[in-house]
């Protein structure tokens, strides 16, 4: 939304009716027509539907090699700024993030441990790699609306299959101690999703951190103010 009004162009935000408020609020603000469709698998098909009727430039939010490549771009400042990393986590919804990370670390240093991290209530990902193939799911129930993708990218799947150490879940309850944690020692404020990763290593899910250099990313900080009290 920010780029589009940069450019002078109209920008159309398709989000699920359950999306942060903060997170509609600051793409309204940045411009943008905001949209509140139906779930998350509901809103993907109202975007398609509005791109296809106007003729709009449909941009993804995580399966394609653009997303994928510009995702990567946090991996290269990770391994510029902690050239002694040994493992990094990182959040995954449909997986750009993970699968750009991944493939910058892995690149530089193959013996990087990487990491996915996603909420047991909606486990696209990690359903995907123990079925051998990406796949959709009918339910999602998470506090991390940011990690609500309805389905693994058919692109991003591969990636993360091939290059990425794993996937591992955490509990909506593991979620909210992580932001409490980060908010109270760390000054942080980090939605549910970008709690995540951190959740994972504070549940000890990532055996592979113990006694290691460890980076975990926060990947966003649209969390509603009015939820903040009752996350936490």
């Amino acid at each position: 939304a920010w780029a589009a009004r940069a450019l002078g162009v109209h920008c159309t935000v398709v989000m699920p009716a359950t999306a942060s408020k903060s997170k509609a609020a600051a793409s309204a603000g940045y411009g943008a027509e905001v949209i509140l469709h139906g779930t998350s698998a509901e809103a993907f098909v109202k975007a398609s539907a509005l791109a296809a009727e106007h003729g709009y430039t449909l941009i993804p939010p995580f399966d394609h090699p653009d997303v994928m490549c510009g995702a990567g771009t946090v991996g290269l400042e990770i391994m510029k700024q902690v050239r002694e990393v040994d493992v990094v986590v990182v959040p995954i919804g449909g997986g750009g993030l993970l699968a750009g990370v991944a493939s910058a670390v892995k690149q530089l240093n193959p013996k990087v441990t990487v990491v996915g991290v996603e909420p047991d209530g909606a486990a696209a990902m990690h359903k995907s790699l123990a079925a051998g193939h990406p796949v959709r799911l009918d339910k999602l129930d998470t506090i991390a609306d940011g990690l609500a993708a309805p389905f693994a990218g058919e692109l991003t799947y591969p990636v993360i299959r091939d290059i990425a150490d794993g996937v591992v879940l955490v509990t909506d309850d593991e979620i909210a101690a992580a932001m409490s944690l980060i908010l109270t020692r760390g000054k942080l404020l980090p939605e549910p999703a970008g709690a995540a990763a951190t959740a994972a290593l504070l549940a000890g899910k990532i055996p592979q951190s113990a006694g290691k250099r460890v980076v975990a990313i926060l990947s966003g900080g649209n969390v509603d103010l009015d939820r903040l009290k009752t996350l936490i």
